[in-house]
């Protein structure tokens, strides 16, 4: 979806998507909210999916109908 994200809080349960770069987890400081949201701002959109390559839902279509990949 290529949206950058700035997490406010310490920790978060999607963690893949500081790996590819597509989040910060930015504390709940101020400054360190406001550094990580400029930072995003910042940031090239070229992070891959981290949950899949999209295509999830045609494949289980073309199960459903008998049509093995």
């Amino acid at each position: 979806m290529k949206v950058p994200c700035v997490t406010i809080r310490e920790n978060t349960e999607r963690p893949e998507t500081v790996e590819v770069g597509a989040n910060v987890v930015a504390g709940v400081e101020p400054e360190g909210i406001l550094k990580s949201a400029l930072m995003m701002m910042e940031r090239r959109r070229e992070w891959p999916n981290p949950f899949g390559d999209d295509h999830a839902a045609e494949r289980m279509v073309n199960i459903l109908e008998g049509k093995l990949p």
